[in-house]
């Protein structure tokens, strides 16, 4: 704005120096204050339903109890939902049904891991999906993944798993993976798991 400003205080329009300057003053002040809240009944549309149900629908829950408990018909986008529990009570379990779930309704998924690797939630992935045993026996190994290939060929969201080091990721190494992924995959996941998130370091 003063860079412009200069230019029109040489050729004398000063009138519109001043509505130039206000309409950079009003944008800054929109951005300073975004984060107050919500201003009813101001701010109304903002609280209604998006029209673009296609990546805005709430995605299931594994159990429609809890998607009843949460009163949001599912996890919506941009919200954070956390599944709290003392050591093996099946949270991991629980993270991998909704990381299915999500994936047979067409919703694409990052699941980090920084307890587990990633090719042990991979095989509770897999025998989640092909309702088979978790570590498939070398002769039943190729069945069970043709299996795997022919139900998620069947208009299902990507499901990519990614193990993180414990102790050491933070939340911007997760925000930098799905940049990368995202320019170099074209993949901008509808939801991302995180498994062991107190692992992370601030």
């Amino acid at each position: 704005a003063i860079q412009k400003s200069t230019t029109l205080i040489a050729e004398d329009r000063f009138d519109e120096v001043i509505t130039y300057i206000e309409k950079a003053y009003n944008k800054a002040a929109n951005l300073a204050y975004s984060g107050l809240g919500l201003e009813l009944p101001n701010d109304i549309e903002l609280c209604l339903e998006p029209k673009d149900k296609e990546k805005t629908e709430p995605i299931p829950t594994i159990t429609p109890e809890l998607t009843e408990a949460i009163g949001t018909r599912g996890l919506k986008a941009g919200r954070v939902a956390a599944f709290l529990g003392f050591t093996g009570r099946g949270k991991t379990t629980a993270l991998v049904d909704q990381c299915c779930i999500a994936s047979e309704h067409g919703f694409d998924v990052v699941f980090f891991t920084l307890e587990m690797y990633d090719v042990d939630i991979a095989a509770r992935i897999i025998s989640n999906v092909t309702e088979g045993p978790v570590y498939a026996h070398e002769a039943s190994a190729w069945e069970v993944a043709e299996k795997f290939k022919e139900v998620m060929s069947d208009k299902k969201g990507k499901i990519i798993i990614k193990h993180m080091p414990a102790g050491v990721t933070t939340v911007k190494d997760l925000k930098h993976y799905l940049k990368l992924l995202q320019s170099q995959k074209n993949i901008t996941p509808d939801l991302v798991i995180v498994d062991y998130a107190d692992l992370m370091t601030p």
